[in-house]
């Protein structure tokens, strides 16, 4: 504990026991703060108050126990890891306090001062250690719930969805545990399971494979577009599939407006019995319609990009008055 910052509270009503837990506690690290109650009450107001590392708890003290401060330690959500001191013949008290949530005991025999120092570094960077992990924890979740893409991860093994995010189950109509019963395969078209077994092969000697083929089943029997990547990443110990999955039924619903719209287009542009040519600054044919192409003999995509002069009468070269750089 070289951490000058490390604070402890010792809750200890008898004098002579505090005595022998300062020194030994001082003695170890020198910088440590150690801050002192002599009843449940007290402790509590002092966790009220202040921030602590740790906490050494007599069990025996006047008022509350030790069970009891530990449970009002819990219910008031203060966080660090609580060690008890109890009396001898009193390893029943102290496995009732593990399960009440504290890290540890220690039984006051000859010498169980010295164990004290060494024990409450240990909880300490044990505690830190998890608190750490716990946060790294959260934020995953909170990235991972939040996320406007499905994220769907399938365990390789068995063949099963093991976590799934919000946006997945909004765009499958299926709740999480429902889709833990079900494969990536299952949530396609039967007409896709190629795509999604060539997206598997791919992923898994490549490490990652995309698509923008593939539509998901809802649970209502519609189904939505998305474009995907699955990549093989390592959760819990071991290999799992992940799939992001973004909805791209509008995007694919636009892209079908605009090519009939061009359709529509391209046919009123061939309907035209006069020649018509669109031209680029570079006076380079755009389009043509039918009608000039046959005129031409040339199939329309022969004609689109050569010189407008070259494209329409076959001879290279610009037109004196080009009315191009008219218009």
């Amino acid at each position: 504990m070289s951490d000058s910052s490390v604070r402890v509270l010792l809750v200890e009503d008898r004098e002579d026991q505090a005595e022998l837990l300062r020194i030994r506690l001082k003695r170890f690290d020198p910088g440590l703060e150690i801050l002192e109650a002599t009843s449940g009450e007290e402790g509590l107001e002092v966790l009220e108050r202040t921030q602590v590392d740790a906490v050494i708890l007599d069990y025996d003290l006047p008022g509350m126990n030790g069970l009891e401060i530990l449970g009002a330690i819990s219910e008031r959500g203060y966080r660090m890891p609580v060690i008890v001191v109890t009396g001898q013949g009193s390893e029943r008290v102290a496995v009732q306090a593990m399960k009440q949530g504290a890290y540890d005991y220690i039984i006051k025999e000859k010498g169980y001062e010295r164990l004290v120092p060494r024990v409450v570094r240990t909880a300490i960077e044990s505690y830190r250690l998890k608190e750490q992990l716990r946060t790294s924890e959260e934020r995953y979740r909170l990235l991972f719930e939040n996320a406007t893409e499905g994220i769907f991860v399938e365990d390789l093994d068995k063949n099963r969805l093991v976590e799934t995010n919000l946006a997945a189950q909004r765009m499958t109509g299926l709740s999480r545990a429902e889709l833990q019963s079900r494969s990536l395969e299952d949530l396609v078209p039967a007409e896709q399971k190629s795509i999604i077994q060539r997206l598997y092969e791919v992923a898994l000697e490549r490490g990652q494979a995309m698509s923008n083929e593939l539509n998901l089943l809802q649970a209502d029997g519609n189904e939505i577009a998305v474009d995907v990547s699955l990549t093989t990443v390592e959760h819990g110990g071991k290999p799992v599939l992940l799939m992001i999955a973004r909805d791209v039924t509008d995007k694919r619903r636009l892209e079908q407006q605009i090519l009939l719209s061009k359709r529509r287009l391209q046919t009123l542009f061939d309907g035209i019995t006069d020649f018509i040519l669109v031209v680029d600054p570079n006076y380079k044919l755009v389009m043509v319609n039918r009608k000039l192409a046959e005129w031409r003999g040339l199939p329309p995509e022969k004609l689109v990009g050569r010189n407008c002069r070259e494209g329409v009468v076959g001879i290279a070269g610009f037109c004196e008055q080009c009315p191009v750089p008219e218009t």
